[in-house]
C-alpha cells in the first residue's frame, strides 16, 4: 500500500472551450498551471467520446468511441507526474438521450459541448506513475 497525505493548495473553477477535445484541455491546463498532484472533477456534456477499457491480456486501451452527443453524468481523476510531466488520469461516464451510460478512461477524442471542471492541486509528496510488473498499468509507485 502506498499512502501520503496532503493539503488543498488551490482550487480551480473553470469550464473548458465548446469543440476542443476535453483531454488536451485537461493536459494543457495542468501543464500551464504546473499542476503536479491534485484531483479533477468534471460534468458537462461531449459531441462525441472515445472512451477508453484496460486489456490486461493485450495490456493496451481498446477504444470505445460513440458519435453521438452525450451528457457526462461524472468525469472524475487525479493528477500526478509521468516521465517527468504532469499527467491526468481521468474516467469518465457518459449518459445518452435514452439514459445508457458508457465509462472508461479519457482519451483523446472526446469532443466538448460544454464542460465544467474543479481541479483542487495539492501540496504534499510527488506521485511518479511508472509501469507496474504485475499488471501492466502504469501505476503510483514508491
Amino acid at each position: 500500500m502506498i499512502v501520503n497525505k496532503y493539503t488543498v493548495k488551490n482550487t480551480y473553477l473553470g469550464r473548458f472551450d465548446y469543440g476542443a477535445d476535453l483531454h488536451l484541455s485537461i493536459e494543457q491546463f495542468i501543464i500551464s498551471n504546473n499542476i503536479k498532484m491534485g484531483t479533477i472533477q468534471l460534468i458537462g456534456a461531449v459531441q462525441k467520446a472515445n472512451l477508453g477499457y484496460y486489456n490486461p491480456q493485450t495490456t493496451q486501451y481498446e477504444s470505445i468511441a460513440i458519435d453521438k452527443q452525450l451528457e457526462i453524468a461524472s468525469g472524475i481523476g487525479n493528477i500526478s507526474m509521468r516521465d517527468g510531466q504532469p499527467m491526468a488520469h481521468v474516467h469518465l461516464t457518459v449518459s445518452d438521450n435514452t439514459g445508457r451510460c458508457y465509462a472508461g478512461h479519457l482519451l483523446e477524442g472526446n469532443i466538448i459541448f460544454v464542460s465544467e471542471f474543479i481541479i483542487t492541486e495539492l501540496d504534499g509528496p510527488i506521485m511518479e506513475r511508472k509501469a507496474d510488473s504485475s499488471t501492466g498499468v502504469t501505476l503510483w509507485s514508491d
